[in-house]
């Protein structure tokens, strides 16, 4: 065994409920297991603690600042919360602390911050890292976004140590994201664009979670395109545990599941609660519901606006922990996966719809979607193309007959389809292209 000392700075990590932490906690482990020497710097919230070991890998939390601490415990749950099961809602008597945190951070901080939500994070996350640094050499470095601040203390670090391999993990960009803007473009645009081009400059080798985004990457950074690699999702939601009960009383309803985090810009439910309403129009309508898993953020006025047709047909669970998910998806009907609005976005979600082993609607907001290039070759998924003619009578009785009579799923054949998406094989890929370049230990 080639032991490594690996150092990995990742703003989110276990037991948050959020992508990277998924990804990157299930990797640390992977590669601790395999005999390395893994440290992880990432956030502290309120109730986690500043260090400890989680599966062999040394986590050391830092940062925590005022307002972030205001936000979180006033305005609305973190992911944290949610992981410890904690409640979901404010504290009684706090909307007026609520109201000044969403001010101050909404109205005022958002405006100027640079380079996004994490930066305060970035100047203890630096001084640690070094610290671990100093302690003993580090063989490798990884760093994560988003937030796009880790990779700007990957940048401080490879200051400091320009031999040291560091492998910079993409999961959102950071200079175009224009459906969400991580700050203020219009006064910080140029910056990020020379800011993403200088970590892209400096990195040994950059990963992205799929070809479309890595081609879109090449195309705007054509000097970096030989660093650009593509390492696909990766599955973290483990199926529910055996006689554990079930989410969903058996009473005949088809239940329809949809599970990820919402977006007035660039993932909106509006496409698919229009879709709903006219399944409503089917023989299906008794049976049928929709239930939301997972933040809605600003597209609340959607739901609400969904007309009386499906009134007490949608169900808001909010933020929960991954048990509860996995009994959701076990016990749906169907799985909805709503694309985003550019092509090479891939959510995280996708490789853990298909691991599920249920039917799924792809629903497709822009051609060249990569959600249609990953589910390729998946026996039960049907793509529905936002527009209005997916709205007519023959479109939607044929989802009506996919929903109550899908196509079956050979658990053989599925098993060898998620191969690639496997914790093993996401970390094999990451370690060719970061361990493999460290040179043997004396």
């Amino acid at each position: 065994m080639r032991e490594r000392r690996i150092l990995l700075v990742s703003h989110w990590y276990a037991p948050a409920l959020h992508p990277r932490a998924f990804r990157w906690s299930a990797v640390a482990a992977r590669w601790a297991a395999q005999g390395h020497r893994v440290e992880a710097v990432c956030s502290w919230a309120p109730g986690l603690s500043h260090e400890e070991t989680i599966e062999c890998v040394r986590v050391f939390r830092v940062g925590g600042s005022l307002l972030g601490r205001l936000k979180d415990r006033l305005q609305k749950p973190p992911a944290f919360r949610a992981a410890a099961g904690g409640t979901t809602g404010a504290p009684k008597g706090a909307s007026a602390l609520s109201g000044l945190a969403g001010w101050l951070s909404d109205a005022a901080w958002k405006k100027v911050r640079w380079p996004d939500y994490a930066c305060l994070w970035y100047f203890p996350a630096v001084r640690e890292a070094r610290r671990l640094a100093a302690v003993a050499a580090c063989d490798a470095v990884v760093t994560v976004s988003d937030p796009f601040t880790g990779h700007l203390v990957g940048l401080r670090l490879k200051e400091d140590s320009p031999a040291t391999p560091w492998l910079a993990d993409v999961g959102d960009p950071f200079s175009f994201q224009d459906g969400t803007p991580v700050n203020n473009a219009r006064l910080h645009g140029g910056r990020n664009v020379s800011a993403e081009r200088e970590v892209l400059s400096r990195v040994d080798a950059v990963t992205v979670t799929n070809p479309a985004l890595m081609a879109e990457y090449a195309a705007r950074f054509p000097e970096s395109a030989a660093k650009l690699h593509v390492v696909p999702p990766l599955l973290s939601l483990n199926p529910p545990p055996p006689g554990s009960p079930r989410l969903f009383p058996e009473d005949g309803k088809l239940r329809l599941v949809f599970v990820g985090t919402l977006y007035r810009d660039i993932r909106n439910p509006a496409f698919l609660l229009r879709l709903f309403g006219r399944l409503l129009d089917t023989p299906l309508s008794d049976r049928l519901e929709l239930h939301v898993f997972g933040d809605v953020n600003d597209c609340g006025e959607y739901f609400e606006g969904s007309g009386e047709s499906t009134k007490g047909k949608v169900h808001l669970h909010g933020m929960v922990g991954r048990e509860t998910v996995a009994r959701a998806m076990a016990g749906a009907a169907a799985l909805v996966h709503i694309g985003n609005a550019t092509r090479y976005q891939l959510p995280s979600k996708v490789v853990e719809y298909a691991a599920a082993g249920q039917p799924v609607i792809n629903i497709v907001r822009v051609e060249g979607d990569s959600s249609m290039t990953f589910f390729k070759g998946h026996p039960a998924v049907r793509h529905i193309m936002e527009e209005e003619g997916a709205l007519g009578g023959e479109v939607v009785e044929e989802l009506a007959r996919f929903i109550e009579d899908p196509p079956s799923v050979c658990p053989d054949a599925l098993a060898r389809w998620l191969e690639p998406f496997q914790a093993e094989a996401v970390a094999a890929e990451y370690g060719r292209l970061l361990l493999d370049k460290v040179p043997r230990r004396p």
